[in-house]
């Protein structure tokens, strides 16, 4: 199983600017381990053995340690990652910080170099490669002249100004949208009907599309229904003035007649 393991395992290379992280080869399995190894599988005790070897935390022993302990959390099934860091006497916050090295050295060369040549001890390497420490921080220490100690990592991280909403660059102001268009006015040419629409929708675009006429049409309809108000208007004036002038001749002949009458019966009177 150790020789299967080794094959997957690329050989030892000191990582330099511009080449990639790459694996340390396959150790001497020779530290023993705990009785309560002997619940993990076959794969996970060799690495076991590979990480406790491994783990010297400085130089490239530092990240054979990251890289077995990154493959024994890959191989891990369910429940055996408590069981195997309890068995290779590692705490939580180790494995989280041996991660967060093998992690940073796969991304960066650069980080991986500092680690291999013994410049970066394990807390330093640990706090640059956390996840929150800011990129920019991260290659201002790893350009640095001498390496950063812990300290040095955790205050320029305290003193790392995010950008603020001043700082950030402008968005692009966008084109202002052209005023709406003015609805064309409505056509007098008749419309036709789409024969290919169903019963119902052809019934309601001929309704809605129906031949208009035109506007002189229209006008001169108008005027005619006005003039026609207009003299049934003065038919009506006509009649009520005809009666009116009926009803005051015969006031005129009753009056006439009284006064005719008065005159007799004072003549009578007289004589």
């Amino acid at each position: 199983m150790a020789s299967t393991l080794k094959d997957k395992i690329k050989a030892r290379t000191t990582p330099a600017k511009g080449q990639a992280y790459a694996v340390g080869a396959d150790l001497i399995p020779t530290p023993e381990l705990p009785e309560q190894a002997g619940a993990l599988s076959e794969p996970l005790q060799v690495i076991a053995r590979n990480y406790l070897n491994a783990r010297r935390r400085s130089g490239e022993a530092l990240l054979d340690a990251a890289r077995w302990l990154s493959e024994a959390r890959a191989t891990a099934q369910h429940g055996e990652w408590l069981l195997f860091l309890e068995a290779t006497g590692t705490s939580t916050t180790t494995s989280d910080r041996l991660l967060d090295i093998h992690a940073e050295a796969t991304r960066s060369p650069q980080f991986a170099e500092r680690v291999a040549s013994n410049w970066l001890t394990f807390t330093a390497a640990a706090e640059i490669a956390a996840p929150s420490t800011p990129e920019s921080v991260k290659q201002e220490l790893l350009s640095a002249p001498e390496s950063p100690s812990r300290a040095d990592v955790q205050k320029a991280r305290r003193e790392f100004k995010f950008p603020t909403v001043g700082n950030l660059p402008e968005a692009p102001t966008a084109a202002p949208a052209p005023p709406p268009q003015a609805p064309e006015p409505p056509s007098h040419e008749a419309k036709f009907v789409n024969l290919t629409n169903s019963p119902e929708e052809s019934a309601e675009s001929a309704a809605v599309h129906a031949p208009t006429a035109p506007a002189h049409e229209v006008w001169r309809d108008a005027l005619l229904q006005f003039r026609g108000a207009k003299a049934q208007a003065r038919a009506v004036q006509l009649q009520a003035k005809h009666f009116v002038g009926q009803q005051r001749r015969t006031l005129l002949e009753e009056i006439e007649s009284l006064q005719k009458g008065l005159e007799a019966a004072r003549k009578a009177l007289e004589a």
